[in-house]
């Protein structure tokens, strides 16, 4: 729960980029409680939608490990079905990941991320974002000193926060003990020109209002102009 921390701060943050000596990007992210280990790898082959085309893809894998929560969670690879949490987040991760990057500059081949959850404790999805971004912009880095493209093919800087409403107090960056509580809990991204890139969640309690969305997106710009210039800090190091 938050002690001794403002509704609209956000948990200590720290960041280790290309910890993974295999991976073409990495980086190992620790957001309060969450620990998240990310990686990027270019593989030479696209889905079957784009062969033949000039365009490259990106791609996102989110995955749990079992004692990633309090109770064990079962591995994917013995389960009949895939997790839909997960397929959900992957998604999400992938869908906000392409909009910063030209995947026209590296066609034929793929962009991989996989983001592996080591702890959770809240707001893994957004933990996982910021910890891909820089494993993304370190592999593109590492494609640009091989010739692939002359020019970086990244578009925008992008971050997000997630939010709660809780007992009618907005609370930014919630903790688990705080999300589970919440009415409300949304996931907002956004680029360096705060321009919003993914806005998902809603109420699981009771139901908010126009003035209540329009003072959180005013409350985020602040945390996510934080988070960007902590990417570029960690990028430049």
């Amino acid at each position: 729960m938050r002690i001794n921390r403002e509704n609209t701060q956000l948990r200590h943050i720290d960041i280790k980029k290309n910890w993974n000596k295999w991976a073409d990007g990495s980086a190992w992210v620790k957001w309060g409680d969450n620990i998240i280990s990310v990686t990027a790898s270019l593989v030479k082959r696209v889905p079957r939608f784009l062969m033949n085309k000039r365009s490259g893809w990106l791609t996102v894998e989110y995955r749990m490990l079992p004692r990633a929560t309090s109770q064990r969670k079962t591995r994917n690879e013995s389960q009949v079905s895939s997790d839909p949490r997960q397929v959900e987040i992957s998604r999400m991760l992938g869908r906000v990941l392409r909009n910063t990057v030209n995947i026209e500059a590296f066609p034929g081949k793929t962009l991989w991320i996989d983001c592996d959850v080591i702890q959770a404790d809240g707001g893994t999805r957004i933990a996982s974002l910021i910890g891909a971004f820089i494993a993304l912009y370190e592999a593109l880095k590492n494609m640009q000193k091989n010739g692939l493209f002359t020019e970086l093919p990244i578009r925008s800087f992008i971050a997000g926060v997630s939010v709660g409403i809780l007992d009618k107090k907005i609370l930014v960056d919630p903790d688990y003990d705080e999300d589970s509580s919440c009415d409300v809990d949304l996931n907002i991204i956004m680029n360096n020109e705060m321009e919003i890139i993914e806005l998902q969640g809603g109420a699981e309690g009771k139901a908010y209002s126009k003035k209540q969305l329009d003072n959180i997106l005013e409350l985020v710009i602040e945390p996510i102009k934080y988070l960007i210039q902590l990417e570029k800090d960690t990028i430049n190091e």
